[in-house]
């Protein structure tokens, strides 16, 4: 099979079964006809995975049960599209349904009637369209497949599968002669779609200098199918518009991967303008690295979208169409240090598992609708902010949150109420806390709550790693350096510069790394740091950096 195999097809078909069975999907779309052709793709697909045993070994000398195959694969994904676009369209009417309206005429509206716009008529229409297209070659697939004679396997069928030849491309290039020819033969038998037992059913090519020119050539002889799913390419400092004019506007390509990914370059605005937008399909985006400065509010189209990474890039603002990807799981946004705001509807992402704004440093709050994120694992920054923006107690309902949690702007956290809402001792999956004041911050009323503050932002005792930048407090909590973490091995205490004395951090059983820096109020190191009731302060220290203690005069020992 071309792209996908015939194991990944059989997962590929688990998949549509699950989605099929939605009761969420049933329950949305109310039409006695779409539940009808819902049935019955339930009921023939099955019958089709059936004989995919059968099909794949008979596509090596059958070139009709080949281009069955192909056929199969392309009406798979497009019928996944089409219950993706059914799933993302509910979410729609759920989002608008549950939104306050101040529109005197729609609360008039009974809620039954509230799916009853333009937006979801013309919805209806077009699928309606598309699930007769598709009901049409899932007929031709099954009249194909009997035509074919393919062998169900559940009917006991014991099978056989030919050993394929051992390859190996790590080969010395430089002492190859003679093998022009060859060369020749395996672009011929590329470019021609054929197969059989007498030549090989898979060509591995790991040879970079071979890829390049075989993409040199193949750029020259072959033309992008229609049917291309997934596309990557080495990519150079500018890529022109050339790259791109000859592909199909019709495609329904997934995947759109420029490598590798960390390099950068210019793109054409001929893409992101003019050349994504008509990639509907689209579940893989990444334009990491290239120098554009906006988004079009086109993105918002492309519904199918589970990866955007647009790090390292030139942009200050994403448009607020971004939010209607429902179906996004992954923003990537490291790096972008012109970027100063995140969507205010954020909120909308329902989905969304990962979000990544480390080194973005103009970001000044979060949106107030980044509590409604439940299904976030991955928060590299989260900026507390003041008035109407998002307030750390909007972390309360990240419950999901794991790895590295970062805190900045602590100094803007309205009291002890607020810090206790955050519920950072119900995160029991981050490994790493790292907390920031505004640096130089000279603020009475903050310095005084913020030991109460720090007190009600205890981390789960799983914690391994715990930073802390700028607190003002004169102490630190009763928690800091308690025992029970016992999984801590690196503590950072930085520029707590009102600061006067260290809490017992000897007493942490696993730690490893300690590093005190810009303590300028700690004159005295004395037995409470290493704690006064532990009999071996320091058990497991590797490393310790003591900087910048202006005002240090002495130090005492335990035990002496």
């Amino acid at each position: 099979m071309s792209v996908i195999g015939e194991a990944a097809l059989s997962a590929f078909f688990e998949v549509l079964f699950d989605k099929l069975s939605s009761s969420d999907l049933l329950t949305i779309f109310k039409q006695e006809q779409v539940h009808a052709d819902l049935k019955k793709w339930k009921t023939t697909l099955p019958k089709i995975r059936a004989v995919l045993d059968d099909a794949e070994d008979k596509q090596m000398t059958s070139k009709p049960v080949k281009i069955w195959l192909d056929e199969l694969e392309d009406l798979a994904y497009d019928v996944d599209d089409i219950l993706d676009e059914f799933a993302t369209e509910a979410l729609r009417r759920k989002l608008n349904a549950e939104e306050p309206s101040t529109s005197k005429v729609r609360k008039l509206i009974p809620a039954c009637c509230v799916g009853l716009n333009p937006s979801s008529i013309m919805f209806d229409a077009n699928m309606r369209s598309k699930i007769n297209k598709i009901n049409t070659r899932l007929q031709e697939i099954v009249t194909q497949k009997k035509d074919l004679e393919l062998t169900d396997s559940a009917e006991g069928r014991t099978r056989t599968r030919r050993p394929r030849l051992l390859t190996t491309s790590l080969v010395n290039e430089g002492h190859v002669y003679g093998r022009d020819e060859d060369k020749k033969a395996i672009v011929k038998l590329l470019l021609s779609g054929e197969s059989s037992y007498a030549q090989l059913s898979v060509i591995p090519i790991l040879a970079r200098g071979l890829c390049y020119r075989l993409e040199n050539i193949l750029d020259k002889q072959f033309e992008i199918s229609t049917k291309v799913r997934h596309f990557s390419y080495i990519r150079s400092f500018y890529e022109g518009m050339k790259k791109f004019e000859d592909f199909p506007k019709d495609m329904h390509l997934r995947t759109f991967l420029p490598l590798p990914i960390k390099n950068w370059g210019h793109l054409t605005n001929y893409v992101p303008n003019r050349w994504l937008p008509q990639l509907r399909c689209l579940r893989v985006l990444s334009l990491c690295g290239y120098s554009i400065v906006e988004l079009p509010s086109s993105i918002g189209d492309l519904k199918h979208l589970r990866y955007l990474n647009l790090s390292n890039t030139r942009i200050t603002s994403l448009p607020e169409s971004t939010t209607s990807l429902y179906n996004l799981q992954t923003l990537l946004l490291k790096g972008c240090n012109r970027l100063i705001k995140l969507p205010e509807k954020i909120g909308n992402l329902l989905n969304l598992r990962h979000l990544d704004i480390i080194d973005v440093d103009l970001i000044r709050e979060m949106p107030a609708g980044i509590k409604e994120l439940k299904s976030l694992q991955t928060l590299s920054n989260f900026v507390v902010g003041k008035d109407t923006a998002s307030k750390i107690g909007d972390l309360m309902n990240l419950e999901s949150l794991r790895g590295t949690l970062r805190i900045s702007n602590l100094e803007n956290v309205l009291g002890v109420e607020d810090a206790r809402r955050a519920n950072l001792i119900g995160k029991k999956n981050l490994d790493a806390l790292v907390m920031k004041w505004k640096p130089g911050l000279d603020d009475l009323q903050v310095a005084r709550s913020s030991l109460d503050i720090l007190e009600m932002l205890r981390p789960w005792t799983t914690v391994k790693e715990i930073s802390i930048d700028g607190y003002v407090g004169a102490k630190f909590p009763t928690w800091f350096g308690h025992p029970s973490f016992s999984n801590m091995v690196f503590l950072r205490i930085e520029r707590c510069e009102k600061c006067t004395s260290l809490p017992a951090i000897g007493q942490l059983p696993s730690l490893r790394n300690l590093v005190l820096v810009g303590l300028a109020a700690v004159q005295t190191v004395g037995l409470e740091f290493y704690g006064e009731d532990c009999p071996k302060p320091f058990q497991s220290l590797e490393s310790l950096c003591f900087k910048d203690m202006q005002e240090w005069k002495a130090k005492q020992y335990p035990h002496t």
